[in-house]
């Protein structure tokens, strides 16, 4: 468990950073002071949120084995309402959420999901 959680965060920390770096890349010209502190804040916060989920899901493997796709979907609604809650109003200042915003908050978020969900269907399938 402890090496599978350890490999898991070294993985989803490598991927991260490369697409954080290649996104920041691409949109540097038209990324404003406030946007990098967001975008910053976009990576980080997926890295922390996606490493807790896919901890809390290899700690109930064996005991909620049930239930696990339920603790699925609340953590990743989680995740999402955390970020919804926590980047959507700043997107709003000018009430408008421009596609740059969009993807700010989406390609973390996403990538962080995949990276998750082959990660777990790898883990369950050794079970």
């Amino acid at each position: 468990m402890i090496r599978e959680l350890v490999n898991f965060k070294v993985s989803l920390f490598l991927f991260l950073a490369l697409s954080y770096l290649l996104h920041y890349f691409i949109i540097k010209q038209q990324i404003d002071p406030l946007l990098v502190k967001m975008f910053k804040l976009s990576y980080l916060g997926n890295f922390i949120i996606t490493s807790s989920v896919f901890f809390i899901l290899i700690l109930f493997n064996k005991r909620q084995a049930k239930n696990l796709g339920f603790i699925f979907l609340f953590t990743s609604f989680f995740k999402f309402a955390f970020f919804y809650f926590l980047l959507q109003p700043t997107f709003q200042l000018d009430n408008i959420t421009t596609r740059l915003e969009f993807f700010i908050f989406f390609v973390p978020y996403s990538l962080s999901l995949i990276l998750e969900v082959r990660a777990l269907v790898k883990t369950l399938n050794k079970a």
